[in-house]
């Protein structure tokens, strides 16, 4: 998010704070395109700015699902592994919005990329939760930010604010949504962050978790896998032997080129666990089964070749 320095509005808004004319209500104008990351040192002798505008960010928000869950605790763990693997490698703060309506997360797309989805949903946990942290204390993640802000811009000092004094700028960020956050995808340069998409945040949170849960369909293979387990269970190792047997014998008549249902016989010989006692009588079948399986391929390659015998005497 590369957030460029309006330098003809930072200085007129500087002014207008000297004249003591600046109106907090009045409409930001910040670039939405490849905002670049900066911040000046926070200063914190300025008198107290007016309320800040109202923004998004203060209107009521349902409270973020309980972070006392087991399960949930584990993922915000995770994420916050992850966030600070990437932030000592990139030197990325937590980037504030104008005016702190929102914070985002910015991730390089490599390492984005290199998540599992389970790992990109670790980090929204973190994010969520990192929320609450910052809305309680502040202080150190604006500084953090300042600074990173100031150096990036080359803005000079009073600008980091947005146009609000230090305690306006916090009272902002107190007053955070719950929901306002994101993660953002892009490029960490020494002259700021140059933000390229943002794969999830505070509003499609939802949607992109419930992908992680999406039942992927299973390959026919797997189907079959799972019919036979409920074949297999549907009866006892000796019905399974009873039907294997009935199912070689029926209809047994090698004239009538019967040979009886050696594939069902299989299937119920397969059924029978190695540890049942019917398992070594199951085996001594399956040879029976081999033996009707060859006996049957010997006949019609017979047939084949009479057939090829006929055409060629033609």
């Amino acid at each position: 998010m590369k957030r460029s320095a309006n330098l003809d509005l930072t200085l007129i808004v500087l002014i207008l704070s000297v004249l003591g004319c600046v109106c907090p209500n009045s409409s930001p104008q910040s670039s939405q395109t490849n905002r670049n990351i900066n911040v000046n040192a926070v200063s914190t002798s300025v008198t107290p700015y007016p309320t800040p505008y109202a923004s998004a960010n203060a209107s009521p928000s349902p409270e973020p699902p309980s972070l006392s869950d087991a399960g949930r605790s584990k993922r915000v763990k995770s994420g916050e592994a992850i966030y600070k693997r990437i932030a000592a490698r990139t030197g990325l703060p937590i980037i504030f919005g104008w005016r702190a309506r929102d914070i985002t997360i910015g991730v390089p797309t490599g390492d984005w990329n290199g998540l599992s989805k389970e790992q990109q949903i670790d980090l929204t946990y973190y994010i969520e939760h990192l929320v609450q942290e910052i809305k309680a204390d502040p202080v150190p993640h604006v500084n953090r930010w300042a600074a990173y802000y100031k150096r990036t811009e080359q803005l000079e000092s009073g600008g980091e604010y947005d146009g609000l004094y230090m305690t306006s700028y916090l009272q902002q960020v107190r007053q955070l949504c719950n929901a306002c956050w994101n993660i953002t995808i892009g490029k960490a340069k020494r002259d700021g962050f140059y933000d390229e998409s943002t794969p999830v945040s505070g509003g499609t949170v939802q949607e992109f978790r419930a992908s992680e849960n999406k039942t992927i369909e299973k390959t026919s293979v797997e189907k079959d896998a799972d019919d036979f387990k409920t074949f297999a269970a549907s009866m006892t190792a000796g019905e399974h032997l009873k039907a294997a047997t009935e199912a070689l014998e029926s209809n047994y008549d090698p004239a009538q080129e019967h040979w009886g249902n050696t594939e069902l016989a299989r299937s119920h010989i397969k059924a029978i666990p190695k540890n049942a006692p019917e398992y070594s009588d199951a085996q001594k079948l399956l040879q029976r089964v081999i033996k009707r399986e060859r006996e049957r391929k010997q006949f019609q390659d017979a047939v084949v070749r009479e057939m090829k015998r006929l055409i060629g005497a033609n």
